[in-house]
């Protein structure tokens, strides 16, 4: 009868467990990125249909250097943020900037302003918008001139954006206050003895 396992045996079961996990963690890196690139996706398409709907109802949250309304602008920036406007006269008004997550990339959409009441968009023709991670495009919105936006699943080679370059911290102009700690100063009550700083009698 035979105990225990041989050398053999025991490397055959140790590179089955190393390649199932390594099957696991590729998977779970995948799934990440997709859930990531939907997310991005979903993001843009709610920013979309918000400007869409405080363009048709001409909301101007009380902006009162809003002369002339135009409606409400979203802007490509660059491949991982864009900008929300309300487009007025003289001057637009930032409302928000927003970061897509991780390393997901957006296509160039540039410049798309929903009209007021139901006249639209200022487009001449639908726009596709691919949203990226690395050389695969996996989600796409299309935006139509009518305002409407829709989604899709797809999968397409693209050109790999820049790699993203967090900013860096600026340092504080001035230096850091320092905590000053004041010890009460007591007066001497009795020649026999005296208080020190932190309170305790000395003979």
């Amino acid at each position: 009868m035979k105990n225990g396992f041989t050398l053999i045996e025991l490397m055959i079961v140790t590179s089955i467990s190393l390649i199932l996990g390594s099957s696991i963690l590729v998977n779970y890196n995948s799934y990440i990125e997709n859930q990531q690139i939907v997310q991005a996706g979903q993001t843009l398409q709610a920013n979309f249909d918000f400007a869409r709907t405080k363009a048709i109802t001409g909301d101007r949250s009380s902006f009162d250097e809003c002369i002339t309304f135009n409606g409400y602008r979203i802007t490509w920036n660059d491949p991982y943020s864009y900008e929300t406007y309300i487009d007025c006269d003289p001057a637009d008004i930032l409302l928000s900037e927003t970061y897509t997550p991780g390393r997901v990339a957006v296509g160039n959409f540039g410049s798309i302003l929903f009209q007021p009441l139901t006249e639209g968009t200022d487009l001449a023709a639908e726009r596709n918008i691919l949203i990226a991670l690395g050389q695969t495009a996996k989600f796409q919105l299309t935006v139509y001139p009518n305002g409407t936006v829709t989604e899709s699943t797809v999968s397409v080679s693209v050109t790999a954006a820049p790699e993203r370059v967090l900013p860096t911290p600026i340092s504080p102009s001035e230096p850091t206050p320092t905590l000053q700690i004041v010890l009460p100063t007591f007066e001497e009550e009795d020649p026999g003895f005296k208080t020190d700083p932190i309170g305790s009698e000395v003979e």
